[in-house]
């Protein structure tokens, strides 16, 4: 019986974060005219190339996790581009008052999402 409860557990995290990661990707394509100059001001090397590298990732690791199809390859590429993008784009220790306490507060959103994904990483071998 626990095994049977770990393994709904575990479909059901891989659906509701590779879900969000879908959602969010898909939304995001519809936003580039939005993202790029905020992409242009950031830390972020070849900006342009970099969302759009970032959004894909968003959207086929989150897929990969959704449908089960290489999970552990999906969390990965999803553990790679939340770090990437937590150190090169929430990068708080570069801002003063307030943007400071907004990058600090995502930065420590994506060290929670990104031992997650470490956890379904971990128990996708």
């Amino acid at each position: 019986m626990p095994t049977d409860v770990a393994a709904i557990l575990l479909i059901v995290a891989r659906l509701l974060v590779g879900g969000a990661f879908v959602i969010i990707g898909l939304r995001n394509t519809r936003a580039f005219g939005a993202l790029d100059p905020m992409m242009a001001g950031s830390a972020m090397p070849f900006p342009w190339l970099s969302l759009r590298v970032g959004v894909g990732l968003q959207i086929v690791c989150g897929l990969m996790l959704v449908v089960g199809l290489w999970p552990a390859l999906g969390a990965a590429g999803l553990v790679l581009f939340v770090v990437l993008a937590t150190f090169l784009f929430h990068n708080f220790w570069a801002f003063e008052g307030e943007a400071r306490g907004q990058h600090l507060q995502a930065f420590l959103g994506n060290v929670m999402l990104t031992g997650g994904l470490l956890g379904l990483l971990a128990a996708s071998l």
